[in-house]
């Protein structure tokens, strides 16, 4: 699908409710200065690589691994931040602070609304590429 046909894509122009903002992919591309396609291409592995992460976190939260939860967490916030999710990417910094304090309280909460949050934008991208 070229860029017009995505530019004119329904879908695309949806805004999906994420907590009280809410995600434009294209505005989101416009702030990355990417071409649409460019950024949907980014999003599909965001998707794929932060899910594989949040199972990295969620796991060594379940061991008390810190390190293993600070570097987790620091992707997370590195790819949302690059992207533009801004939640996500506040969520993961936090959890990444917490960490480095020696504190997990509150991570396993997190991991499950970056869950969600994950699952938001993979639909969004999904009904972007019909």
């Amino acid at each position: 699908m070229n860029s017009r046909m995505l530019l004119n894509c329904p879908t695309v122009h949806q805004s999906v409710k994420k907590g009280s903002e809410t995600m434009n992919f294209i505005e989101l591309a416009e702030n990355a200065e990417l071409e649409i396609e460019e950024f949907l291409e980014l999003l599909k592995l965001f998707v794929e690589t932060c899910s594989s992460d949040l199972k990295k976190l969620q796991t060594s939260i379940d061991k008390g691994n810190l390190q293993g939860v600070v570097e987790s967490a620091h992707s997370i916030r590195g790819a949302a931040g690059n992207l533009g999710f801004d939640e996500i990417y506040q969520v993961a910094k936090d959890v990444e602070i917490k960490a480095r304090q020696n504190i997990l309280e509150g991570a396993s909460k997190a991991v499950r609304f970056l869950y969600e949050e994950l699952d938001k934008i993979s639909k969004k991208s999904a009904n972007s590429n019909e």
